[in-house]
């Protein structure tokens, strides 16, 4: 389930949206798919600010595909605990035909 709301009992990092999700099953996803023409060798980086609202700790992956053409990613796992961590995956690209990232 993945929601998107504003609640005056929780806080965003540094604004007031978010993007909120649960789920009790393990390598669930959230994606979109933007398309992009990739530049050879450019470096693509996907940054998001976590927490658990819970302080339960929480693992999981941010990750950014290539896709549409050879699939590559950069991604890095973290674990998500009662303080706001940045987390960044970065993804340079080694093959030029792809044509959207998720």
């Amino acid at each position: 389930m993945v929601t998107r709301r504003q609640r005056s009992d929780w806080y965003a990092q540094a604004s007031s949206g978010y993007l909120e999700t649960n789920t009790s099953v393990d390598n669930e996803s959230i994606y979109r798919d933007v398309a992009v023409i990739s530049q050879l060798g450019a470096t693509y980086r996907l940054t998001a600010w976590v927490r658990s609202p819970s302080g339960a700790p929480v693992n999981a992956t941010l990750a950014l595909f290539g896709v549409w053409g050879t699939i590559q990613n950069g991604s890095t796992s973290f674990t998500a605990t009662s303080t706001w961590q940045k987390v960044t995956a970065t993804y340079t690209v080694t093959a030029s035909n792809n044509t959207a990232f998720r």
